[in-house]
């Protein structure tokens, strides 16, 4: 194929109606990070429901000055199930802020970006256990990137601060009980199919989550993640 043209997989970040007709869609791929595909023609498509955030198609792209033009594309998973009900909506909005946040227009490896297509899956597939799937997303997100958090706790005394997790610092700092902390430590070391197949009783995910979009935003110097005023509501 041509220097210009490029075939890659991409998550649906955004979609963004341009126009009358046209629609820019900001994408996460597998090798370039996030960029911008416009659509000229947008009723020429198959369906726009293919499109919808957090979607994952094989795209076929032109390279142009400021965006990459769609040639054509495969469907590889809508994830229609994120798009159910207020709740999955929400977990669905973490991890765009998340990723929009973190890696702008930086490349991406594969690992990171197999993390992200396989969390979406599970976020739809999986609603009983949302909160437990985005824990361990975050855990693992940020520990592939290079601040996994220190994960040794001592059960008198269960501290856990926003620059290493389990180990004492200068920074802002959480009490977590013995129980959440094992929480904690459980879906940073287990696989997304062992996650779901375990019952959490008495613990507080909500707060966990918390908890891990600030250590998130702390090191990797977030001033701002819109997604966190919406956790209230979950």
């Amino acid at each position: 194929m041509e220097n210009n043209y490029i075939k890659t997989q991409a998550i649906v970040l955004e979609h963004i109606v341009y126009g009358e007709n046209s629609v820019i869609l900001n994408v996460f791929t597998k090798e370039l990070g996030i960029v911008g595909i416009f659509i000229k023609n947008v009723n020429a498509m198959k369906s726009m429901i293919e499109f919808n955030v957090l979607s994952i198609s094989d795209f076929t792209l032109k390279k142009g000055n400021q965006f990459y033009y769609l040639v054509d594309y495969d469907l590889e998973n809508s994830n229609y199930n994120l798009r159910n009900n207020y709740r999955s909506e929400l977990f669905s909005l973490v991890v765009v802020d998340l990723i929009k946040s973190i890696f702008y227009n930086e490349s991406c490896n594969d690992k990171v970006y197999a993390l992200i297509a396989k969390t979406v899956v599970f976020l739809g597939k999986y609603t009983d256990n949302q909160y437990d799937i985005i824990n361990a997303f975050i855990l693992k997100l940020v520990s592939y990137l290079g601040y996994q958090p220190n994960m040794y706790y001592n059960n008198t005394h269960n501290v856990f601060y926003l620059d290493g997790g389990f180990i004492e610092s200068e920074s802002d700092s959480y009490h977590i009980d013995d129980l959440n902390s094992k929480y904690m430590i459980y879906l940073m070391r287990s696989k997304y199919e062992d996650i779901v197949d375990k019952k959490y009783d008495y613990v507080d995910k909500k707060m966990i989550l918390k908890i891990l979009i600030k250590y998130t935003m702390y090191n990797f110097g977030i001033d701002y993640l819109g997604s966190l005023n919406y956790i209230e509501y979950l």
